[in-house]
């Protein structure tokens, strides 16, 4: 920027290449003015558009602190602590089993006679049957607690203590889930239905809807807790239980399927 004395009475900045190249413009383009004239009218224009420019950054500043704070707002991010959704390991691995589990189970049931359903052994108390009659009320009845638990409000505080990791809890649950959550056990049998073929479709078209949801959610799952008889667990942790219960009743169907008494077809 050199000063440059213009026609308006007054000293003013133009920048470097402006006043180097003033004279040709002058020429070329305005051969009826005055240098001192085109440097007044000049210096105004360069000013309007500096005051401006400035204006509209100031303006964009502002707007865009705005703008964040209201998104902040209006995706309950402002203010909470820890408020964050699933990461992208965790709702990859969580979809990817509820969706292996149900495609498991239905494939290995797939053609079974009645009597093939009915079967007992002295190593397996409960039949095919029963495991799939007690998985999906098992599964609507977690699937409804963690809907209720979702929809309360987050905790204005810490959320509470969790007292398993994630490994800990699958591992607790992989083989006696029914033992430490018996409401799962024990769920009423208001759900009922009057075939293992329906009840069978009802937990498909759970696990289909809960794979839905974690694809696609932006809640906040982790700080969402439920009380159980294990001690609380938040509500992706939930998800694993589920996980790990079907997986323990797959895995005595699966016996039960190969038992050496197993009526064959």
């Amino acid at each position: 920027m050199r000063p440059w004395a213009t026609g308006c009475g007054r000293q003013t900045d133009l920048p470097d290449h402006l006043v180097d190249h003033l004279p040709d413009f002058l020429i070329t383009h305005l051969p009826n003015r005055t240098a001192a004239d085109v440097a007044c009218r000049l210096s105004e224009i360069f000013l309007i558009f500096r005051n401006a420019i400035v204006n509209h950054l100031i303006m964009l500043k502002r707007t865009k602190g705005r703008i964040l704070l209201a998104l902040l707002v209006i995706t309950g991010m402002a203010g909470t602590s820890k408020n964050v959704t699933l990461s992208a390991e965790e709702r990859t691995f969580c979809v990817g089993q509820l969706k292996k589990s149900r495609n498991e189970l239905t494939s290995s049931l797939h053609n079974l006679t009645p009597q093939q359903l009915g079967f007992h052994s002295q190593e397996h108390p409960l039949s095919i049957g029963e495991h799939i009659y007690h998985l999906a009320i098992t599964e609507k009845a977690l699937d409804e607690k963690l809907q209720l638990a979702m929809k309360k409000p987050l905790p204005m505080d810490e959320r509470p203590d969790i007292p398993y990791s994630d490994v800990q809890l699958q591992q607790l649950t992989s083989s006696t889930g029914h033992r430490h959550f018996p409401e799962a056990g024990s769920a009423s049998y208001a759900f009922s239905w009057p075939s293992t073929a329906l009840a069978l479709e009802s937990f498909r078209i759970t696990r289909t809807n809960q794979a839905k949801y974690v694809r696609n959610t932006t809640e906040n799952l982790r700080n969402h807790v439920v009380q159980t008889e294990a001690g609380n667990v938040d509500c992706y942790q939930l998800l694993l239980v589920m996980l790990s219960h079907s997986n323990y009743h797959l895995q005595q169907i699966r016996e039960i399927l190969g038992h050496r008494s197993f009526p064959r077809s």
